[in-house]
């Protein structure tokens, strides 16, 4: 399993599996949180490995690998919650590892692409509420950039991954993002030595993890923390460390004054 989202008195999983429960689940599944038994009603199968879930707008999203669900999709599929696929999405060319809703009825989508509804988009696209890609909505990021990580917060879209860079901006792990311009607003660029796989914030500050050892120059350990008015790196620096293994932190999310962090590691320790 990769990913699960809830929504309403049900838990829905997704990833790369055949069953769940001892019953038949391709790669979409719907557990119900009261009895932990598969639900009754369940979403179509994906044939490939479902990379993220997105509960939103009353549907459920679902994107990754994938080319095909109950009826042929491209990577991006959704569902009500009865399970009944949804037509008229996007088709894409690549594989996305990310979507979050745009806070008006769309979404954005991010991975690595370069096709998005027949739109020239790189690895991130926003996709309005009628399936369309939004034209004049586009980060210009160049071919080498790969997006895993995407969280809202108001007027701002965070953006990780690695190489997101364009030919007027330097080269980033982390950029903030104007919701309705796609314009860069974080004030100077975060910077990690590896790669950057989750990302949550809120107005005064992004915690962002994935499998690094240095942001901007300083040590840090898969955890690190921005300040969300100018970019500057704060004194947030636990220690995240996997004996005998590399550790990453794989998922983060901010919520009441406390960071959520998952992922491969044994031990988180420090300030």
């Amino acid at each position: 399993m990769k990913t699960l989202v809830v929504s309403g008195g049900q838990l829905y999983l997704g990833g790369l599996f055949s069953l769940v429960g001892g019953l038949p689940s391709e790669g979409l599944a719907a557990i119900d949180r009261a009895t932990f038994a598969q639900a009754s009603r369940q979403p179509p199968g994906a044939m490939r490995l479902v990379n993220t879930l997105l509960a939103a707008h009353g549907r459920i999203y679902a994107a990754g690998a994938f080319t095909s669900v109950t009826s042929p999709a491209g990577n991006i599929a959704l569902t009500d919650t009865l399970g009944t696929p949804a037509a008229g999405l996007p088709l894409c060319d690549g594989t996305i590892e990310v979507i979050e809703s745009d806070g008006a009825g769309g979404w954005f989508v991010g991975g690595y692409f370069s096709l998005v509804g027949g739109v020239s988009r790189r690895s991130l696209a926003r996709v309005l509420p009628d399936g369309s890609v939004d034209a004049a909505w586009n980060a210009e990021l160049l071919s080498e950039a790969s997006v895993l990580a995407l969280t809202r917060v108001g007027a701002r879209l965070y953006v990780g991954g690695y190489s997101l860079r364009t030919v007027s901006a330097q080269n980033a792990t982390m950029v903030a993002l104007d919701v309705a311009t796609a314009a860069r607003v974080l004030a100077g660029s975060v910077v990690s030595n590896a790669v950057v796989t989750s990302i949550g914030a809120n107005a005064d500050s992004v915690w962002f993890g994935g499998q690094f050892s240095a942001v901007n120059g300083q040590p840090r350990s898969c955890l690190a923390s921005v300040l969300a008015s100018n970019g500057a790196l704060t004194t947030w620096a636990p220690l995240v460390t996997f004996a005998g293994n590399q550790p990453s932190v794989l998922a983060v999310e901010y919520a009441n004054g406390v960071v959520h962090a998952g992922g491969s590691f044994s031990v988180v320790g420090g300030p």
